[in-house]
């Protein structure tokens, strides 16, 4: 009866950190977010209409986003931040 209630504990807590780490937009991939920061430079270079002139990931009071500088077809240099866990701006 103990070793089953141990077993069943370590099920718990198992599906419990997977469902945890699914609702904040981690996957299996090992680097804990939805999308990487190439992936992320690789949407915005197939779009075609801005060119990528610099990409880091940042901390911003404890949430991370990456900070995306492109040069805009019009000659201006703008900041796009993009959320991790889904890929899109902010």
């Amino acid at each position: 009866m103990h070793r089953y209630l141990l077993t069943a504990a370590a099920l718990l807590l198992l599906v419990g950190g997977s469902a945890e780490a699914r609702d904040r937009g981690y996957t299996d991939r090992g680097d804990r977010s939805g999308v990487s920061l190439d992936e992320a430079v690789s949407r915005i270079r197939s779009s075609g209409d801005e060119r990528v002139l610099d990409a880091r990931s940042v901390d911003r009071s404890g949430e991370r986003e990456y900070e995306i500088k492109v040069l805009t077809d019009q000659g201006r240099v703008r900041t796009l931040r993009i959320d991790p866990r889904t890929g899109r701006p902010r």
